[in-house]
């Protein structure tokens, strides 16, 4: 499909990106009769509801491109992971919504037992996004994803739980497969251990916003240095894996390395003010301590932290091209 320079209808500004869309009424039905899971994000200029899902979405949307209905959009530079409408110069209506349906597929590996977790994932990465409550002991039976993210968790790699032998398990297997991994605090640790590596516990819990400096490779790719992030973690990774590539790092460690299409930062992205101050106030650490986090989760910091999301964006870009690299003919 042929990229043609658009407007977006939120800010303005030219938008870009050629994803799959229809405008007007139709599109507000279906937003409706979906639910609210995965990677459909609809909108107009007044309102950005929450993600939806393809389940349902599939059938209308060929129903209406074999109406001749048309299907286009583009990504919105000012709100990252939106996707706003474009005019239509066939089928308008008053009320006018982009739909646009993501062609990865990521399994989440939801470490966590924080419900606030998935909805920061579904907000930051364009992908249909399945989720698996990992500490209920549940895995994804296949590899048969174009991803994978292991979110953070309150457990160390180093416990002894049931869970977590297996997910590592799952995770070298992973890697061996060349399928494109993103592990975040928790997951940057355990995908670590899993490939070799050794986590141990910190002499001083990092927590707070913190510069981060990196090398501009890969993952942080047009992200500057050093870079603004929240971090919380009371583990760290003290020794890398065998031929990983450590490309992120503060005066408290690594806060990122790679192994082949796998990678792992330490800080966490997905983070909005709202969860930085969530699990601030949930930590056991003295309260002046958490006073003095509480008083840094500032607009000025949290706007600064949101340049580092388009991590999300090079990772989706990155397991995108392995895709269409699988897919390509040979010979």
């Amino acid at each position: 499909m042929t990229e043609n320079p658009v407007d977006c209808l939120v800010c303005e500004r030219p938008a870009t990106g050629v994803v799959s869309v229809l405008t007007g009424k139709d599109a507000i039905q279906i937003a409706r009769a979906v639910d609210a899971h995965g990677t459909v994000r609809f909108g107009d200029p007044e309102e950005y509801p929450p993600a939806a899902s393809t389940a349902t979405l599939a059938d209308r949307l060929a129903e209406l491109r074999a109406a001749g209905l048309p299907s286009r959009t583009r990504r919105c530079r000012s709100r990252p992971g939106w996707v706003v409408p474009v005019e239509s110069t066939t089928y308008t209506s008053p009320r006018r919504v982009g739909v646009v349906v993501t062609s990865l597929r990521i399994a989440l590996l939801q470490a966590s037992r924080n419900p606030d977790t998935p909805r920061n994932f579904r907000r930051e990465i364009d992908a249909e996004l399945v989720e698996f409550d990992v500490p209920e002991g549940h895995l994804p039976e296949t590899f048969d994803f174009d991803a994978a993210v292991i979110t953070g968790s309150r457990a160390s790699v180093y416990w002894d739980e049931p869970w977590i032998a297996p997910l590592k398990a799952w995770v070298r297997e992973a890697t061996e497969r060349e399928l494109p991994l993103l592990g975040i605090c928790y997951g940057h640790q355990l995908l670590a251990a899993a490939l070799g590596g050794t986590v141990e516990a910190m002499d001083e819990y990092e927590i707070g916003y913190r510069e981060v400096t990196h090398d501009g490779s890969a993952l942080l790719e047009g992200i500057e240095s050093p870079m603004t992030v929240f971090t919380t973690h009371s583990d760290t990774v003290t020794e890398l894996p065998p031929d990983a590539a450590a490309f992120a790092s503060n005066e408290y460690g690594n806060h990122g390395f790679r192994v082949g299409d796998a990678f792992g930062v330490q800080f966490h992205p997905e983070y909005d003010a709202r969860m930085a101050e969530a699990v601030t106030r949930a930590k056991d650490l003295p309260e002046e301590r958490i006073e003095g986090v509480l008083d840094d989760i500032t607009e000025a910091n949290c706007d600064a932290a949101r340049e580092a999301k388009a991590l999300f964006a090079n990772f989706t870009a990155l397991a995108r091209e392995r895709k269409e690299a699988d897919a390509a003919p040979t010979g």
